[in-house]
């Protein structure tokens, strides 16, 4: 079997499922309107589950940086001085941003967490599709977990964060009024570990990490959705077509990548139609000693940029993760573009230029929303470089509390889009 099924080989493994997972997939969320409260905060609202079709002319959300943005949603905790004085200058840059660029940032109340991205997908009608919260998550994990990678192969099993934190149930108890709508998925799809990228043409891609289909696959399984005794492959494709259908999208949309690290999200980023930037760590030592050689530079500067350097055996490795993941974007018709977009995190992990947030202003401005690295030069740098296609880069002072966490401006933000 292979992902290039007809729809009547679609509904044929549907009916082959359980009769549980055919109720499950066919029921929707409600359909509520998307409204904000008079203070310009959102409330989280879900409705108890009543069969509904509604949420299926929805379809996830492009990322292609021709977009244009409507409201970003930031958490209510990157909104406290108090709770968030590591990264305070996050969100009003963010403002600063939305007024020039044509977009408002909303505040999400009672948020659980900072990383709101990988709390909901959003789909073009609205509704907001969070992984699964079946109690059955954690064994998902842990068989992930202890799952081996295939030979020349690499996933990263350190996911499930949404799940284990029960983050969207933390949203759900403080719903009281008309605002966005929730769904949970049957399928365990973390935002950060899907982006949906446009293909040359034009048309909807979209990129998932091998992870979020292993532990969706693993979740399936153990809720009994499969028939006894069917193979693992087996359960890979009718997972895949699950996926596809809570997407919204043809099972040939989407293209599973291996990750080398947590999410997708943390080393690439879209482009316009059919282009994907990915980290480059050759290009980002190149950079550095570009930069080093400079005239200009204080010692202190030199000295910072070397520490940012890539060692030989640290390089060997990334070029040798990297290359499955470059294939397999090249094999699904991408244009896979190397940027300098990520640095030796040794001896402090504080610059990302990957984790950003792409869109087309309102004067046609294509723009790169990125955090900013406290090593000065790395600024000038990648903003020259992504001139070349085009793209104006924003950076965001204050970015490394978050960059330390692992996550930078992508992370944190969920967004809606103009029409």
């Amino acid at each position: 079997m292979n992902a290039d099924w007809s729809i009547r080989g679609y509904r044929w493994v549907l009916n082959a499922l359980s009769p549980f997972l055919l109720l499950v997939t066919a029921l929707g969320g409600c359909s509520a309107p998307v409204s904000s409260t008079a203070s310009g905060h959102f409330a989280m609202y879900h409705s108890p589950g009543t069969p509904n079709t509604d949420w299926e002319s929805g379809s996830v959300i492009s990322e292609g940086i021709d977009r244009h943005l409507k409201t970003v949603l930031v958490s209510d905790i990157l909104d406290s001085p108090t709770n968030n004085e590591e990264s305070a200058e996050v969100y009003p840059t963010l403002q600063r941003i939305g007024r020039q660029e044509g977009f408002t940032v909303k505040v999400v109340e009672a948020s659980p967490s900072v990383w709101i991205r990988d709390d909901f997908l959003t789909l073009s009608n609205g509704i907001l599709l969070a992984p699964s919260q079946n109690p059955h998550v954690p064994e998902a994990l842990k068989d992930l977990t202890a799952y081996s990678d295939p030979p020349g192969h690499v996933y990263v099993t350190g996911q499930g964060r949404v799940g284990r934190h029960h983050e969207v149930a933390a949203y759900e108890s403080y719903a009281r009024e008309n605002g966005l709508v929730i769904r949970q998925s049957r399928v365990y799809l973390e935002g950060g570990n899907v982006l949906v990228v446009p293909k040359a043409d034009g048309t909807k891609g979209v990129l998932i990490g091998m992870s979020s289909l292993l532990v969706s696959t693993f979740l399936l399984s153990l809720e009994g959705a499969f028939p006894p005794g069917v193979s693992f492959p087996y359960k890979l494709q009718a997972t895949k077509l699950i996926i596809a259908k809570e997407l919204g999208v043809n099972p040939r949309q989407v293209v599973y990548l291996d990750q080398l690290e947590f999410h997708l999200d943390m080393f690439l980023t879209p482009g316009e139609n059919g282009q994907v930037f990915i980290e480059d760590p050759d290009y980002s030592n190149a950079t550095i000693n570009a930069l080093i050689r400079s005239p200009g530079l204080s010692r202190l500067q030199r000295d910072a940029l070397k520490e940012k350097l890539y060692a030989a055996p640290s390089l060997s490795t990334l070029r040798a993760e990297l290359k499955p993941t470059i294939n397999e974007l090249r094999d699904a018709g991408y244009q896979v573009i190397g940027i300098p977009g990520e640095y030796n995190p040794n001896p402090v992990e504080d610059t990302d230029f990957m984790n950003g947030l792409v869109a087309t202003g309102r004067n046609g401005e294509r723009y790169d929303i990125v955090g900013q690295s406290p090593t000065t030069p790395l600024n000038g740098a990648f903003r020259m470089v992504m001139a070349r296609y085009g793209i104006t880069v924003f950076f965001v002072p204050d970015a490394q509390g978050l960059i330390y966490e692992r996550g930078s401006i992508h992370c944190v933000t969920n967004e809606q889009i103009e029409p």
